[in-house]
């Protein structure tokens, strides 16, 4: 009946949107339909409306998924369920890992450099470096099956983890480890062989060059530092973090700048030219004694500070030319940096301190007894700590901008 009473409302004359003709309703018996053809402007409507559609299913498709989604949706290769081994890159296990990672960059980054000094490697220092190839080489495997955030949203799809491990690290993270691999079985060989390390001298020394690629991995240290700093909550803890993190800045460039120094002078007494190690150093002075000489050297280039040591010709001056350019630009950078985290923390507890030195002045100036101030204290230390309350959403104003998915 409702298809027969509209077929005789728009059987009599045209349509104002367009021609209307009758069609057969599949299954039907006989029955039929008003079909219309529409404006070409609607037509153009309608494609336009389909092809948004076709996007938002194509962008679905390739969203990043939650964990909980991530259970659902398994990619599994010969019955191995590789979907269950992502890892998040906030977990504890994961950030165990790379408080690892960190320990080793930085004992490479102070090691390495000493190399200037020609010290010799014990037992031990070739069992930690055995280790530390080792852990690098299990990190290359379990790399691609760390997730990453994108908009705030956790990939942890096995095929787009592996992806953007590819793109990101795999390649210099492949390179560097086999490096390690070739340098550590030269080094055996030359080792148990005393007479090919003293013909292959020099090109044992270039060889052993080649470990310095590990200092790429520096890269890696402030992103792996960034991760611990996001799982700290506490203001003070960072703020004190940040004041160290500056210090350690400053006596690990220096560092750098003593090895390199000490380096430099090497080079110029194998060259049989005039050089400040050649006339700071006696044949007797250890390697700690060289390499103190040259931290001093080093941290005075950072401070007003002097010392005995003075280079000796054109390319320790240079250098020595160069660090004070550099120590100009850092130091002072450095310096504005630990100002700024103090007067933070002062800020921290600035109102309440101000809050508390006008209470004693009220007690001194009114002469309040000492019974009655510490009650006062003591109710309103206990008291302040009942009021305290949880932060809601609305106090903090960076949480106004986010998407509702977050």
């Amino acid at each position: 009946d409702e298809v027969q009473s509209m077929r005789d409302r728009h059987s009599s004359g045209n349509s104002p949107t367009g021609s209307m003709t009758p069609k057969e309703v599949p299954g039907g018996q006989g029955s039929q339909v008003a079909s219309y053809d529409m404006l070409p402007l609607w037509q153009e409507r309608a494609k336009v409306m389909r092809s948004q559609r076709r996007a938002s299913v194509h962008a679905i498709a390739h969203q990043p998924i939650e964990p909980e989604m991530r259970q659902n949706s398994m990619f599994t290769n010969s019955g191995l369920d590789l979907g269950k081994m992502a890892v998040n890159p906030m977990s504890h296990h994961r950030l165990m890992w790379e408080a690892l990672g960190m320990i080793f960059i930085t004992y490479d980054l102070l090691m390495i450099p000493l190399q200037a000094f020609g010290m010799q490697t014990t037992v031990w220092m070739r069992t930690l470096i055995y280790i530390i190839s080792v852990y690098w080489t299990m990190d290359v495997p379990c790399s691609f099956f760390v997730g990453y955030y994108v908009n705030g949203f956790l990939e942890l799809r096995p095929v787009y983890m592996a992806k953007h491990y590819v793109r990101t690290w795999f390649m210099p993270d492949l390179l560097i480890v086999i490096c390690d691999w070739v340098v550590l079985q030269q080094d055996e060989d030359l080792a148990s062989n005393e007479a090919a390390r003293t013909s292959f001298y020099q090109a044992w020394r270039v060889l052993r060059l080649l470990r310095f690629l590990r200092l790429i991995r520096l890269l890696k240290l402030n992103s792996y530092f960034n991760k611990v700093l996001e799982a700290i909550q506490n203001e003070y803890v960072l703020t004190i973090i940040h004041v160290i993190r500056v210090v350690a800045v400053i006596v690990i460039v220096g560092h750098l700048v003593a090895c390199g120094f000490y380096g430099l002078g090497e080079v110029s007494l194998d060259s049989e030219r005039d050089s400040w190690v050649g006339q700071a150093f006696a044949d007797y002075h250890g390697v700690e004694y060289r390499y103190t000489t040259a931290l001093h050297w080093s941290l005075t280039q950072f401070t007003p500070a002097s010392m005995e040591v003075v280079p000796r010709n054109e390319l320790e001056r240079c250098y020595n030319v160069c660090v004070v350019i550099l120590a100009m630009v850092m130091f002072s950078s450095l310096i504005s940096s630990v100002t700024e985290a103090m007067t933070h923390l002062r800020k921290i507890g600035g109102r309440k301190s101000q809050q508390h030195a006008d209470l004693r002045r009220y007690f001194m100036e009114n002469k309040v007894s000492m019974q009655l101030s510490i009650r006062i204290w003591k109710y309103l230390e206990q008291g302040v700590r009942a009021k305290q309350h949880r932060k809601l959403i609305q106090d903090v104003e960076l949480l106004h901008d986010l998407p509702e998915a977050l």
